[in-house]
């Protein structure tokens, strides 16, 4: 250990922080594999109808929108971003054994736990926020490498723990009382997984001009700004709308997914885990590929991939009807979806407008949690309207026509860059590839 330990600390204070942001992106992995994959496997077992499944989809995202401008007014004016993230996390991990209480509130204990799972995203929201802005502030030189080792690594540990989380519920437990009982136990354990990662941001290593300095303007005025970047920027304008669209079709599937594997399929918590196991390894596999090829082709042509292949998944989920085949399928899924989570980010750097950064990420934000707030239900309207088939097939349908918009951005792209004289609408943070 002591041969470790002088190893890291002969690191430069870029390759250390690389470090603390891998472990605590891997504790913070643990805590969302522990007990977040089963939020409605939890309430299932407590009796919540399909709407209730929808709304725990839907409401966190109301919350978001409400938290995310003046949590980010917040974090701009701030002294200290490694200080509000380190206290965002905090809160979050409190609201776990917050919503263990639910059980015991006899009537009320399926509204009261929704309405917890949904206030829970209010420091979530603001820490993600938060932490996107920060850690781009702190890793400007090693960007795209640490982004692309620290998910690798929050895979990894993710999907370790929801493997054994899921074999835990469904085969130490004999009734659904002893199931919600260790439901209760993990999240209680995530209060205390959310102060080891609290410590561990506190351990980054922060450039001075983020330890001061921070914005004291009006909070109004910089909202104001933050929108008319949307006007004057339309690079940043344009990817929004196309995120948006195709998030729209995303987001419906997600309750579908759900009612769809445990209904139709007949999962239970096991094989939640293994699929969620499936997509994770999967993605250990690719994440170091996709993030080179991002480094090399540019994160604009890598979210096709993931774009289109998150499409291909709800148009093929429809003709599997046992949980091996479904296994296999979420293999498949895996592939390009690690594409579509460093692409996303990636592409949303790129673009982003760099004074007031945190108000302009929470800008892009708001529109997706927008959309996670409505979409859900209007996937699980459709699907009562219809049948959970038509509805998959409609998800997909949609999702590869939301993905098309990002092959025309990129076309359009190639053809101005390749125009002499061409210039940026303002230089990007880091690059992620060549400017098509």
């Amino acid at each position: 250990m002591n041969g470790i330990g002088s190893k890291f600390k002969a690191l430069d204070t870029t390759s250390k922080n690389a470090w603390f942001f891998t472990f605590e992106g891997a504790v913070g992995a643990v805590i969302l594999n522990l007990a977040n994959p089963f939020f409605s496997m939890f309430a299932r077992r407590m009796g919540a109808s399909d709407y209730q499944i929808g709304l725990i989809s839907s409401l966190p995202a109301l919350v978001g929108i409400l938290a995310l401008v003046p949590g980010s007014i917040l974090v701009d004016r701030s002294g200290s971003k490694k200080r509000i993230v380190s206290l965002l996390i905090l809160l979050f991990g409190i609201m776990y054994p917050l919503a263990a209480l639910s059980p015991l509130l006899g009537n009320y204990k399926i509204p009261l736990y929704i309405t917890i799972i949904a206030l829970m995203n209010w420091p979530f929201s603001v820490f993600n926020i938060s932490w996107q802005s920060f850690f781009s502030d702190v890793m400007v030189s090693q960007f795209n490498s640490a982004f692309t080792k620290r998910t690798r690594a929050a895979t990894v540990v993710g999907t370790s723990t929801s493997l054994a989380a899921g074999l835990l519920l469904a085969y130490i437990p004999k009734n659904d009382g002893e199931r919600i009982l260790m439901y209760q136990l993990f999240f209680c354990l995530s209060l205390i997984l959310a102060l080891i990662q609290s410590w561990l941001l506190k351990r980054v290593i922060a450039p001075t001009v983020l330890k001061s300095g921070g914005d004291k303007g009006n909070g109004f005025a910089m909202v104001r700004e933050c929108l008319n970047n949307l006007l004057v920027y339309k690079e940043f304008r344009t990817f929004i709308i196309l995120a948006f669209i195709f998030h729209v079709s995303w987001h419906m599937g997600w309750p579908l997914f759900f009612i769809y594997q445990v209904d139709v399929i007949g999962i239970n918590e096991a094989w939640l885990s293994y699929v969620n196991v499936a997509v994770g390894f999967a993605g250990v596999l690719t994440y170091t590929f996709w993030g080179k090829e991002i480094e090399k082709r540019g994160a604009r042509l890598i979210l096709i991939f993931g774009t289109l292949g998150l499409a291909i998944n709800a148009l093929t989920i429809v003709l599997v009807r046992t949980p091996y085949l479904l296994l296999f399928q979420s293999t498949m899924t895996g592939l390009t979806f690690s594409a579509f989570t460093l692409a996303i980010f990636a592409n949303l750097i790129e673009v982003v407008p760099q004074k007031n950064k945190t108000i302009n990420i929470a800008v892009y934000t708001t529109f997706i949690n927008l959309s996670q707030f409505i979409s859900p239900l209007i996937g699980v309207w459709f699907y009562k309207h219809t049948s959970i088939i038509t509805a998959l097939i409609f998800v997909g349908v949609f999702r590869l026509l939301a993905g098309t918009l990002f092959i025309a951005r990129y076309i359009s792209g190639r053809k101005k860059s390749s125009q002499p004289g061409v210039q940026q609408e303002q230089p990007v943070l880091h690059n992620t590839g060549p400017h098509e």
